[in-house]
């Protein structure tokens, strides 16, 4: 005859709540990089609408290099933040429409659809960078700043510095140098 501790099989009640705990951090975890991956994947997006901005107003520029040079397409060249664009550009000539369009451009005037939005509080700026390089060349740089979602490293470049609250790391900005010949 066997004597001793009757043998049971199965779970103990503290090995189901150890189980259900582990299981609980697990879920968690994959709520922070969720949600973390949908974060990400919003700032990717809004790059992607500011090199398409950046794209449209380089090849304007590169289009009119007399008006260009004449720095016709310097300074800020957007509408502060909150306040609407012109309703139509029709009749401005030259370098005037240009920055006309592309001021609704960065305001988003363009996103009627509800689909399409805009860079969060977008904003633009165009500056002349050299009137003469090496082989008498001008360069422009094209710079459009918005609002990130999260804080992430300053940006070097000033455009919509101050414009986004005391923290500037939720600033983001895109550029593209334009060499005009």
């Amino acid at each position: 005859m066997r004597r001793g501790f009757k043998h049971y099989a199965g779970f103990t009640l503290i090995e189901v709540l150890v189980t259900f705990l582990i299981i609980g951090i697990g879920l968690l975890g994959l709520a922070a990089l969720q949600t973390s991956t949908v974060n990400e994947q919003f700032e990717a997006y809004q790059r992607v609408q500011v090199t398409s901005i950046l794209d449209d107003m380089s090849q304007r520029i590169r289009a009119n290099p007399a008006s260009a040079k004449a720095g016709d397409y310097t300074g800020e060249v957007t509408a502060p933040y909150g306040q609407q664009p012109l309703a139509t550009c029709s009749g401005t000539p030259g370098a005037s429409r240009d920055l006309c369009e592309w001021n609704r451009i960065v305001a988003g005037a363009a996103a009627t659809d509800g689909l399409t939005a805009q860079p969060l509080r977008a904003g633009g700026c165009i500056d002349m960078l050299s009137l003469s390089g090496p082989n008498g060349e001008t360069t422009i740089r094209v710079a459009v700043a918005w609002q990130g979602m999260t804080a992430s490293i300053v940006p070097g470049d000033d455009c919509g510095i101050g414009d986004y609250g005391e923290n500037d790391g939720f600033r983001r900005v895109a550029f593209r140098d334009v060499v005009i010949r």
